[in-house]
């Protein structure tokens, strides 16, 4: 990593009592299945709705835009038959049938790896093949996984036997 995103996860992980092993393992074990990288991830143009969670989403009434969801948006979009443009997850929230909808529905899947989901992506690895999929990760860029707070290093995987 570099000094500064190297510095900026020292404090991220103290803060959060994160474990750079286990975030790494899980990236790992996502990057080998992922095979699309961040920037075949189709434009959403210059207009998108991002969605959270939270109490203001029952007030949501659509507008223009790509839509981009999170776990709990995306459930409540699809519960009212609307199926986000991009939703991406860290698999918290999600099961692997309702990911499994999403895209098949349309859906564009980012994942993003972390230490405590390590067994989900495999979870969901078993159910569908993540190779159409786009991952993110907060440790080390390696294989197509893009670190959205700024690693300026990658890694290249090594595929186990």
């Amino acid at each position: 990593m570099n000094s500064k995103w190297k510095s900026r996860y020292a404090w991220i992980s103290r803060l959060l009592d994160l474990d750079f092993s286990a975030d790494f393992l899980a990236s790992k074990y996502l990057s080998e299945r992922i095979e699309m990288s961040i920037d075949d991830l189709p434009s959403i143009g210059k207009r998108a709705i991002v969605l959270g969670a939270g109490p203001s989403l029952e007030e949501f009434r659509g507008g223009k835009g790509k839509i981009v969801a999170s776990d709990g948006s995306a459930k409540f979009l699809m519960e009212r038959g609307r199926v986000p443009d991009l939703v991406i997850t860290d698999l918290d929230g999600l099961t692997p049938r309702f990911i499994r909808s999403l895209f098949e529905k349309g859906s564009e899947i980012v994942i993003h790896a972390h230490g405590d989901n390590l067994n989900r992506i495999k979870d969901l690895s078993k159910e569908i093949d993540l190779s159409n999929f786009f991952g993110t990760t907060q440790v080390l860029e390696m294989g197509n996984l893009f670190n959205p707070g700024g690693s300026e290093e990658r890694l290249e995987p090594v595929k186990e036997k």
